[in-house]
């Protein structure tokens, strides 16, 4: 449309049509700002540019399969979750890059003698940040660097206004301490001050509306902790953003159009760059009529259907029949891939497990197999999936949502940990059908801790399976 901006939303539409122009427009849109996001929670160049690539693709299969209402924010905290496993993955915060990055103001440097302390300061402030947890520097760099207001973070968090500010004034406060420059600490908070606390940040920020904002002015005219604690937030704020915007190293972009290329082609190719894309991670025959018996293990997780409390872990079989509805078991048998091999699956679009199928996935559009004297018969097939929210707090709800090509008649979530140990099991339910395709769909309660590679499997009435690794799910303990 010449003359016009698009904006996200109609880009993204176009994207998820197979339009890679439109995709090139959206990642020129935001390489900047998801780059430089993601560099100050990694603190490493080379690591940045590859999650950067990776939360770009992710999201170009996400176009093909649902309708994003909010195209920044799933990027970013696709990005974020992406930085999270990496961060994770460490056995400490990284050492300091040797690459040194350009500046987006080239005349940050002129001057020798600025250089240099600009330098210096950067160097402390990024050695502070690396003290931070994850979730509090994910807040400081969305809210002092790339600008965000609290509805925006909140929708990259997967939190509230009021748990972002009250992430906000911890994470500040907590930087001060890291730079050694703190005229008080968290710990010396009286118990009647803890909740203003919670709410300088929104203060500062404009985020509070009127009997909030006059209520902790009110308690500031008499409390000179707060007061201390309010003068720390600001200063946090200031030193903080002693981060200069660096502009993404230049092979980020040539990697992505590479990449988006080859996506783009092999959609062509097939009659559906998302059927290219959607390989499935996990094939393996399933003989006609056996039945595999998942055993439940108690204390590995605790996964209940909805609900604050979670039920005993259930027994459930795949035998070409539909599990109940969030019933949640634990088994050992069909063991997933190590961390290492998803790590490389995820990097290369190679499946983590070797397996196969009497029907055959040549992404040449559907495949169909005379079966029952000759009538066509069409295995069923998983195209898509997904967990929400991706990261969840322990004993929250979660939502596992799946697009079945073709009738099943069995559909499960296996959840693998990271970790190793018995995988998770969650039967779904079919909640809708049309156009050829099923939607499955199920709600669980969270239990222990960890990072969870999502598999999903479908059985049809042939016996057949189909399996696709669709992401990570990540339960933490708290939210700071």
């Amino acid at each position: 449309m010449p003359g016009m901006e698009l904006s996200d939303s109609q880009l993204a539409v176009m994207a998820g049509e197979g339009d890679a122009e439109a995709y090139r427009r959206l990642f020129e849109r935001y390489q900047h700002p998801i780059y430089n996001f993601v560099y100050r929670l990694v603190d490493n160049a080379e690591d940045a540019s590859d999650i950067v690539q990776d939360a770009f693709i992710k999201m170009y299969s996400v176009l093909g399969a649902t309708e994003v209402q909010n195209f920044s924010a799933y990027l970013y905290r696709t990005a974020k979750n992406l930085a999270y496993d990496e961060m994770r993955r460490r056995t400490r915060f990284a050492d300091v890059d040797h690459e040194v990055l350009a500046p987006e103001d080239p005349n940050i440097y002129a001057d020798p003698q600025r250089a240099l302390l600009l330098g210096e300061q950067m160097e402390t402030v990024r050695r502070a940040a690396g003290g931070l947890n994850e979730n509090q520097r994910a807040a400081l760099i969305l809210r002092e660097l790339e600008e965000l207001d609290y509805d925006q973070m909140s929708d990259v968090l997967e939190s509230n206004r009021n748990a972002v500010g009250a992430l906000l004034s911890r994470a500040r406060l907590k930087f001060r301490e890291e730079l050694r420059m703190a005229q008080i600490t968290t710990d010396q908070c009286p118990p009647e001050c803890e909740e203003i606390i919670a709410k300088l940040s929104p203060y500062i920020d404009g985020e509070l509306g009127g009997d909030e904002k006059a209520r902790v002015e009110s308690h500031l005219e008499g409390c000179t902790f707060c007061l201390a604690a309010l003068e720390e937030m600001r200063e946090a704020s200031r030193s903080f953003r002693m981060f200069i915007p660096v502009i993404p190293p230049a092979d980020v972009a040539q990697a992505f159009s590479g990449r988006l290329a080859e996506l783009a082609g092999q959609g062509s190719a097939g009659g559906s760059w998302l059927t290219s894309f959607r390989r499935s991670k996990a094939l393996w025959l399933v003989v006609a009529g056996a039945a595999i018996l998942l055993l439940a293990t108690a204390g590995m997780l605790a996964w209940g259907a909805g609900g604050s409390q979670a039920p005993a872990p259930l027994t459930s079989e795949i035998s070409g029949t539909n599990t109940t509805t969030g019933a949640q078991s634990q088994t050992n048998a069909g063991s997933r891939a190590t961390p290492a091999a998803v790590e490389t699956q995820e990097q290369t679009d190679t499946a983590p497990t070797t397996s196969t199928s009497t029907s055959s996935d040549t992404g040449t559009g559907t495949q169909t197999t005379p079966r029952n004297g000759g009538r066509d018969y069409t295995p069923a097939q998983v195209k898509s999936g997904y967990a929400s929210p991706s990261a969840v707090n322990e004993r929250q709800t979660v939502s596992f949502v799946s697009v079945i090509k073709g009738a099943a008649t069995s559909v499960t979530v296996e959840l693998a940990p990271q970790s190793g140990g018995p995988n998770i099991n969650v039967g779904l339910t079919r909640t809708s059908t049309g156009g050829g395709t099923e939607t499955w769909s199920a709600s669980s309660v969270a239990g222990a801790r960890g990072i969870y590679y999502i598999y999903i499997s479908a059985i049809d009435s042939q016996g057949q399976y189909d399996s696709l690794y669709v992401g990570n799910l990540t339960v933490n303990a708290t939210i700071y």
